[in-house]
């Protein structure tokens, strides 16, 4: 038998660890059988929610942080675990359905999970996802579905407790909440400083967009049309070394940048807010398109950090970004921005 545990997993708590402990040895203790007529479970499935999401306010851990968290987290259950991602498709009714497809085709059909002979923790509303499908459901945190009554706090409290307090390693309402790999790996990656600033950016909305009326298809071909005129117009003031192109949109300047001889041992540094537009710029670097390798991006607000390392730069290239940042933000936005480029 299995155990699928989806979630996004971005902290992991001590009272999960003992939970599942527990369901471990109840399970391996129960009369119930698998098809060879042992009662051993065969793995534990964490499916990672939102696994193509990182840097927004309801997935501001990446995904590879989350999986090094599982697989510390787990390495004491005396188990088999299986880490698999599941992408954000928005919201869908059948989201339970389409987390047990991806498993299945993700590993090849080797889990193949279904209503007879898999477990599902849970202790939020999707719950009832699975339900649907015919699936047991391990509560964990949940005291009471009715009334979504809880007896321990869930991971994203914890979260919330950590942006709440700087000295979150410190505090002893919090410490003993976090299974130990989860507080290794948020301190070795400073994770709570981080998921701090994005959960207080101003200008950002939940899943890193400024706007959700935005073409996205339509605004990545306006860009690269016009990109070479802009390029044109601010090339003779660029001097090579480290150049950073703040709100770089889908890479369309630093693309252009790329083709000049003058500037082939230059780096490159492409900020960009939006998730979508950063996502394009990951893409398009995979595709090759940028002929100077060292090229980089990095999803983050200019409004409310420097984003470069102060006086790193050699040039700081902005467009049509100024305009944004109050329409989206306010006046002090704007003025916080410049003050920050001044500080780079």
């Amino acid at each position: 038998m299995y155990i699928l545990f989806p979630g996004r997993h971005h902290i992991l708590t001590s009272f999960q660890f003992e939970y599942l402990t527990k369901t471990i040895k109840s399970l391996s203790e129960s009369p119930l059988k698998n098809t060879d007529g042992s009662n051993d479970i065969e793995g534990i499935i964490f499916a990672v929610t939102s696994a193509n999401h990182s840097g927004t306010k309801r997935n501001p851990v990446p995904f590879y942080l989350r999986a090094m968290m599982i697989q510390e987290f787990s390495k004491n259950l005396d188990v088999p675990i299986y880490v698999i991602g599941i992408d954000d498709v928005g919201t869908i009714e059948n989201f339970a359905n389409y987390t047990v497809k991806q498993i299945k085709h993700q590993t090849d059909g080797e889990l193949n999970l279904t209503a007879e002979n898999t477990s599902v923790i849970c202790s939020t509303p999707v719950l009832k996802m699975y339900q649907e499908l015919g699936f047991t459901i391990l509560p964990a945190e949940l005291e009471d579905i009715n009334n979504q009554k809880y007896h321990a706090k869930l991971p994203w409290d914890i979260v919330e407790l950590i942006v709440e307090n700087k000295n979150w390693e410190k505090d002893q309402n919090i410490v003993p909440l976090i299974h130990e790999s989860s507080s290794k790996i948020w301190n070795t990656y400073n994770l709570g400083s981080k998921v701090r600033r994005i959960l207080s950016d101003p200008i950002i909305g939940e899943d890193g967009d400024i706007t959700e009326s935005r073409d996205y298809n339509t605004y990545v071909r306006q860009m690269d049309e016009i990109a070479e005129l802009k390029f044109r117009e601010t090339s003779p003031y660029i001097l090579s070394g480290r150049i950073g192109d703040i709100g770089c949109a889908v890479g369309s300047w630093i693309k252009q940048a790329c083709e000049v001889s003058e500037l082939r041992e230059s780096d490159f540094y492409g900020i960009e807010v939006a998730r979508q537009l950063y996502d394009i710029c990951i893409q398009r670097k995979h595709n090759g398109e940028f002929k100077n390798p060292n090229v980089f991006f990095a999803q983050k607000n200019a409004v409310t950090a420097l984003v470069f390392e102060q006086h790193s730069m050699n040039t700081i290239h902005t467009s049509s970004l100024t305009h944004e940042i109050e329409s989206y933000g306010s006046r002090s936005d704007l003025l916080s921005f410049i003050q920050n480029r001044l500080r780079n």
